[in-house]
């Protein structure tokens, strides 16, 4: 969920990237997820029946696990068309360090923003590519 490539994951566990895709595909993307999202549902009754209502993080949970993000800002930007999961995490967490998130068109201004007034920052981050198309996916929400 820091935004690491799966390059960088595949060199630190000394494991060729096939197999940690092949991981985080069957044992993450899937199998984690639906088991996490069928036993939300079943607390989500549980506790409706009981009169309790469920936080906000609880409810956005699988959405963080879905895109691999750690904060809202982050999720907002992935499931806004933000292609690269390295720029939904840096921007994200950029933005939630300096309290800049709120709704999702709130997050999307700022991101453009930022990315528009730190641009050699930005592109020593992310790279020229990331950079550009991360440029592309906010300006075509």
């Amino acid at each position: 969920m820091d935004g690491s490539r799966f390059q960088e994951i595949a060199t630190q566990v000394g494991m060729p990237v096939d197999d940690v895709l092949a991981i985080h595909t069957r044992g993450i993307t899937f199998s984690l997820q639906t088991l996490v999202e069928q036993g939300m549902s079943l607390l989500a009754k549980r506790l409706e029946s009981d009169g309790i209502e469920m936080s906000e993080g609880f409810v956005n949970f699988p959405e963080h696990l879905r895109f691999g993000v750690p904060n809202a800002p982050a999720r907002i930007l992935a499931a806004k068309g933000v292609r690269h999961r390295t720029a939904c995490v840096q921007v994200g967490t950029a933005l939630n360090n300096n309290n800049l998130g709120g709704s999702p068109d709130v997050v999307l201004r700022n991101s453009a923003a930022s990315l528009g007034q730190y641009v050699e920052q930005w592109r020593t981050a992310l790279g020229d590519l990331v950079y550009q198309h991360t440029l592309t996916d906010l300006s075509n929400p």
